[in-house]
């Protein structure tokens, strides 16, 4: 069964996520840079595709500087995709998207997409 999830993104981080994602198909399950890679080739390729699809979609508007990707996942995407996010590292991230200021940007998004994976919330 799959879970329909949705993530707000400004601009930086929509494109650092992207860039992200797709260093992340391009090495494969291999990559040193990575932690082990248990994310199916078709879950990071099904991000990749609605990342591109909101990126291309901001570069012909400049004028928005948030955007809202919504996407489906089997549960058992959904929790290796956070698993992943869980792992990574700022060192990862920067190898990756090759830029700290795009690093920075990416581990936003990606916090932002883990509180939409994994949602906490704190009782006091």
């Amino acid at each position: 069964m799959n879970s329909d999830f949705s993530v707000s993104l400004n601009r930086d981080e929509l494109f650092a996520l992207e860039k992200l994602i797709a260093g992340v198909a391009m090495e494969g399950p291999g990559s040193s840079a990575l932690p082990a890679n248990d994310l199916k080739t078709d879950t990071t390729h099904y991000l990749l595709n609605h990342l591109g699809a909101a990126c291309s979609s901001m570069r012909a508007d400049a004028s928005p500087e948030q955007c809202s990707i919504s996407f489906s996942l089997e549960a058992s995407q959904a929790d290796s995709l956070a698993s992943w996010i869980g792992r990574l590292t700022v060192v990862q991230i920067e190898a990756v998207v090759d830029d700290a200021d795009a690093a920075d940007s990416a581990s936003l998004a990606l916090w932002n997409l883990m509180e939409v994976l994994r949602p906490v919330s704190l009782h006091f």
